[in-house]
């Protein structure tokens, strides 16, 4: 624990901040809807569930580009997928 000795009295709340982009598995197999969910409700962000997830989020409207998601991913998949030097 980073903070050891915090008293709370009957009443007090607390928030507890994590590492953000949860989900089990293959992060490029999660949901992409699941992805824009965690982005509205703040767990992580427009960033990381493209670089993580390979999610494509529309800014100005916070709507998932479904179009841009799947190019995305056939991308990384195709790349991780080629011989790696040696």
């Amino acid at each position: 624990s980073k903070f050891t000795g915090f008293r709370l009295a009957a009443g007090d709340s607390i928030e507890i901040t994590v590492p953000n982009s949860g989900g089990y598995g293959e992060p490029l197999e999660r949901e992409p809807a699941l992805v824009l969910a965690d982005v509205l409700d703040g767990f992580t962000t427009i960033e990381r569930a493209r670089d993580d997830y390979g999610v494509v989020i529309e800014a100005e409207r916070m709507r998932l580009d479904e179009e841009a998601t799947r190019r995305l991913r056939a991308e990384r998949l195709g790349a991780a997928r080629q011989p790696q030097p040696a």
